[in-house]
């Protein structure tokens, strides 16, 4: 998403975020992800853009391999961070923390070259992303613990196969908890239905 340079529009991109962690269902990351993203969007508007709000700021958020990765980037002059990076703000300061409550809750903070754009890596626990699994003698029954969407699906993809080749006979996928399921996803679906066929076994989704 793209907005100009205010603090107002610093809450929008705040609960486009929010939507995004609990439609993934890392609701449990939410605390650190969002603050670490609220400091560095203030950065872009305050220091990179210096308050002018006819420049734009470019926000995105994604999920791929098993990090939570934010981009963000004005359209400022950029600044020496590699400088303030190792910088502690004195005890008195009334700003400066910015970069460090950052690097408390990510896994990586790193600038481009030129100092106005910012990738956020956090990474997220492989726990919270996998599937439920319940077997009973030849079925199973997984509940995908997020959505089944392009980021995620090699993950899904490879416990639905560690099933199959176990020789299971009926393999329940249950929806229940997903909201979005994209093309990627569906391919899953069809590849896993293509593989139990094989050995005379079957998918159900529910």
């Amino acid at each position: 998403m793209s907005f100009s340079s205010t603090l107002e529009n610093i809450d929008q991109a705040d609960e486009e975020t929010k939507r995004f962690l609990c439609s993934a269902g890392l609701e449990a990351e939410a605390f650190g992800i969002r603050l670490a993203m609220r400091e560095g969007l203030i950065n872009a508007v305050v220091h990179g853009s210096r308050g002018d709000r006819h420049k734009i700021v470019k926000y995105g958020l994604r999920l791929e391999n098993n990090h939570l990765i934010v981009e963000i980037e004005d359209q400022g002059g950029g600044f020496d961070w590699q400088f303030h990076m190792g910088k502690e703000p004195a005890l008195t300061s009334e700003s400066g923390r910015g970069l460090a409550i950052m690097r408390s809750y990510c896994t990586d903070v790193a600038y481009n070259g030129k100092g106005n754009k910012l990738v956020l890596r956090k990474k997220i626990g492989e726990e919270l992303l996998a599937s439920k699994i319940a077997k009973q003698r030849d079925q199973a029954i997984v509940k995908p613990g997020t959505d089944v969407v392009a980021s995620m699906a090699q993950g899904f993809r490879n416990e639905l196969r560690s099933l199959v080749e176990k020789g299971l006979k009926e393999l329940v996928i249950d929806l229940a908890g997903v909201e979005m399921i994209d093309s990627i996803g569906l391919g899953v679906f069809i590849a896993t239905h293509n593989s139990l066929s094989k050995t005379g076994g079957k998918l159900i989704v529910t």
